[in-house]
């Protein structure tokens, strides 16, 4: 294999891991809706561990637009655990 397929390949993982994070991350929120809803709250809280393609596809940004098409207001806060990044997200209604 050549270092230009590798690179090719790499590329291409790499985007579908992103979509598949950014779609997980989106059917867990919903979920999360859903629950809280029925159960009278005004929002509701997910985290998701940070990586590299989340960041390299701008799926933060996906997120929140997708959500905000929705109606709701969306907040996000990053911290650090000991080794991972994560990134927290607010829908409210």
């Amino acid at each position: 294999m050549l270092a230009r397929e590798a690179r090719e390949i790499s590329k291409c993982n790499a985007h579908l891991v992103a979509r598949k994070q950014l779609n997980e991350a989106i059917e867990k929120m919903e979920k999360e809706i859903k629950k809280n809803a029925k159960e009278g709250h005004f929002q509701a809280l997910i985290q998701v561990a940070l990586s590299n393609q989340w960041i390299n596809h701008h799926c933060s940004d996906a997120f929140v637009d997708y959500f905000q098409h929705k109606g709701f207001e969306v907040k996000s806060n990053v911290f650090q655990t000991f080794e991972t990044v994560i990134l927290s997200f607010i829908c409210r209604w």
